[in-house]
């Protein structure tokens, strides 16, 4: 290639990044209204999150402040400047720096802040979807199911109570231990969180909790030999499971702000809850245990948002996109098992979205 035509395409293409991607990304961020015309490249570009994100309203407000203040000192000091004469950089040269770094330090931090939301979100719907994958709603209530099953044929219920019918680990074996850390980015950035919003803290703190108690009970099921027990630490493992991908997905709708990711990861995350749900309510429906009750009375009260919602984003999600279609795919993709789960849970079908 001739250098000098390899030098105007260099020239060209810083060019294109200052004419588009620096002030033009900046104008949409503030001018596009409807979230659903946004491009992925946009979405993730930090200039971009920055004129328009939730999580960086305050520190915008204190960048805009700084230029209008930097404005009006202009103002004043050109007003100066004719009345009483004398250099520009007398009134100008001491107040510049101080702007420009209050204008700098606004988008570091805001920077650094998206980078802990992103962090944050990475880690929640990953864990989320990993549990998906492996169907681990189904899985620990099959295990119930089967465990229900294996005490009716080794007899009644009264006589399982005092049967070991779950094999005890060997004397010389370890119980259910995990040294892994399945949590690094909350291990080691929790205290970001202070920069973060209460309800968003509290949805990611609750996820995680939830996550912690749910490897305990892990650690006790490998304890148990009884079936009693089994069954008890089964009901409060989907119990826990369940409040934990509720709180996931709560987080994620917090974090994530390109509707069709943040859509396709509260679908995944939905693919595990909605199993959970459906066996709570059937099993706390029928339990005379104490504390049941209530726990079932605060499965209701659910009921109507997940009628509400679930169907509203099924529909967000199989309607057509324009431009953007590429990027619901993976979303659309998962519409039809959550439709299938969700008449499941509730015995009633997702309309489709109106032409």
């Amino acid at each position: 290639m001739d250098p000098s035509s390899q030098t105007a395409i260099d020239i060209d293409q810083r060019t294109d990044l200052i004419s588009r991607q620096t002030f033009w990304t900046l104008l949409r961020a503030v001018t596009v209204q409807d979230d659903d015309e946004l491009t992925a490249n946009e979405s993730s570009s930090t200039l971009f999150r920055f004129g328009r994100s939730k999580h960086v309203v305050d520190l915008k407000l204190i960048f805009l402040l700084a230029l209008f203040v930097l404005a009006v000192h202009v103002i004043v000091a050109c007003f100066l400047l004719d009345y009483k004469g004398g250099k520009i950089d007398t009134y100008l040269g001491p107040a510049v720096p101080i702007y420009g770094a209050i204008v700098a330090w606004a988008y570091l931090s805001a920077a650094k802040r998206l980078g802990v939301v992103d962090l944050f979100a990475c880690e929640i719907r990953t864990l989320c979807r990993v549990g998906t994958a492996f169907d681990v709603g189904r899985l620990y209530v099959k295990k119930y199911q089967d465990l229900i099953e294996k005490s009716k044929g080794d007899g009644a219920e009264s006589q399982a109570m005092n049967k070991p019918v779950v094999p005890k680990p060997p004397a010389d074996s370890n119980a259910f231990s995990s040294n892994e850390e399945y949590f690094p980015v909350f291990t080691n950035n929790s205290g970001d969180l202070e920069a973060l919003e209460a309800l968003v803290v509290a949805h990611i703190t609750e996820f995680y909790t939830y996550m912690k108690a749910a490897r305990d009970l892990l650690r006790a099921l490998a304890a148990v030999d009884s079936v009693p027990e089994t069954k008890k630490i089964f009901e409060n493992l989907i119990y826990v499971l369940f409040l934990g991908y509720e709180s996931g997905r709560n987080a994620v709708k917090d974090l994530v702000e390109f509707e069709p990711t943040r859509a396709e990861n509260i679908m995944i995350i939905l693919l595990t809850e909605l199993v959970c749900y459906s066996f709570l309510c059937t099993h706390f429906k029928d339990s005379r245990e104490p504390g049941d009750e209530l726990r079932f009375a605060r499965l209701e009260l659910r009921e109507s948002g997940y009628k509400s919602d679930i169907p509203e984003l099924y529909r967000q999600v199989t309607s057509p996109h324009g431009e953007n279609e590429e990027d619901w795919k993976s979303a659309k993709g998962t519409a039809p098992e959550l439709a299938k789960r969700y008449l499941e849970a509730f015995g009633e079908e997702i309309s489709a979205p109106l032409a």
